[in-house]
């Protein structure tokens, strides 16, 4: 699920750096700086969703190694985007409830008694 939601944030983010630049160069003429602040605001959040998706890749390449440092930063993401989504829910944006449940999955997941065991039996390898 770390990859999956990697690969969707580099594509937003990628999307985002082409639209700010594309709205910075259509309002040029006619909004003068407004096109600018705006175009340059959608690069700024196209460039944070690349990190946010960098971040995740190495994440997911974390837990797959079986690393601590991995699962305990899922864990703590998973727990604020499930904040997140919970108050946006609580103000009526519905379309929540989907991100809210791949959440709860991958808590479950991260929790579960078999995972744990794995993560542990990883963490006492020789050569670690």
């Amino acid at each position: 699920m770390e990859f999956i939601g990697a690969g969707f944030l580099l594509l937003v983010g990628l999307a985002a750096l082409v639209f700010g630049s594309a709205i910075a160069a259509a309002f040029e003429g006619g909004f003068g700086e407004l096109g600018d602040v705006i175009g340059g605001l959608i690069v700024v959040v196209g460039i944070v969703m690349i990190g946010l998706g960098v971040l995740s890749l190495f994440i997911g390449l974390g837990l797959l190694k079986g690393r601590g440092w991995a699962r305990i930063t899922a864990i703590v993401l998973t727990i604020l985007g499930a904040l997140i989504s919970l108050m946006s829910l609580v103000s009526g944006d519905f379309s929540q409830i989907i991100s809210l449940a791949l959440d709860g999955l991958m808590l479950y997941a991260l929790f579960n008694p078999q995972t744990r065991a794995w993560f542990d039996h990883m963490a006492h390898q020789p050569g670690r």
